[in-house]
């Protein structure tokens, strides 16, 4: 990471474009021709609106934090403002050691709910942070203590599946990022040739937004998102480019 930087003056040096896809960043030399990243914001939102469906307004929440890093600071700070005046607190914020998170979170969890009994909830900014979580949960014995997260993964689909009546909810939100790369390269297209009036905006066509619980979890692993494929291919067609 040191050395990126390095690489992206020498490419604007030659008029090489930087294309940065699937989170925000900070970019304050302004390298960056174009972010194509999932909205973030959003799918916290949703993720909020479940949680207080949940808890009824009687959530004391740990948050499992990386402020460094820009997306999981926004999913962090939407959740706290999302929630605050529908009776979910944020007791705890941890900050995860990225050097070794799921270790870390594990440890963090385990710790803070054996000094903090009245948390019933966290909220994990990352998609590994779900099971951890969950794991660190059973092993303290407190099966009430709801999860919610980003992105879930083979595994957290199947602790979803193995939920039952009565235990604690469970939910993650997930946008289709494989397709983000599509726009990248629909902008590179115009670059390359030089199209007028030619704008690449993620809301040519808006990503969709998939809430994961234990009600709707898939059962084979498998979000059904549809190919973004034909869409830019056929864009590309009409402006005689294929």
């Amino acid at each position: 990471p040191a050395q990126a930087p390095l690489g992206m003056q020498a490419a604007r040096e030659k008029n090489i474009p930087i294309f940065n896809i699937g989170g925000p960043l900070v970019d304050p030399d302004g390298y960056f021709a174009a972010t194509y990243a999932p909205d973030d914001e959003k799918m916290s939102i949703l993720l909020a609106e479940q949680m207080v469906k949940d808890l009824g307004g009687k959530g004391v929440a740990l948050s499992l934090d990386a402020s460094g890093i820009p997306a999981l600071a926004i999913r962090s700070e939407v959740l706290a403002r999302e929630t605050a005046g529908d009776g979910i607190t944020v007791k705890v914020n941890h900050e995860t050691d990225m050097t070794n998170p799921v270790e870390d979170t594990i440890k963090a969890v385990s710790n803070y709910l054996q000094a903090n009994p009245d948390i019933n909830m966290i909220w994990a900014t990352q998609d590994f942070e779900f099971v951890s979580s969950i794991n660190a949960v059973a092993s303290q014995g407190l099966q009430k203590t709801a999860v919610y997260s980003y992105y879930p993964v083979a595994d957290a689909f199947q602790v979803m599946r193995d939920w039952k009546e009565g235990d604690a909810p469970l939910a993650a939100v997930d946008q289709p990022i494989t397709n983000v790369g599509w726009y990248a390269f629909d902008s590179l297209v115009n670059r390359c040739v030089g199209m007028e009036n030619w704008v690449t905006e993620m809301s040519l066509k808006e990503l969709p937004f998939t809430l994961v619980t234990p009600a709707n979890v898939p059962a084979d692993d498998v979000l059904p998102y549809e190919d973004f494929e034909p869409f830019f291919v056929e864009r590309w067609k009409a402006a005689g480019q294929l």
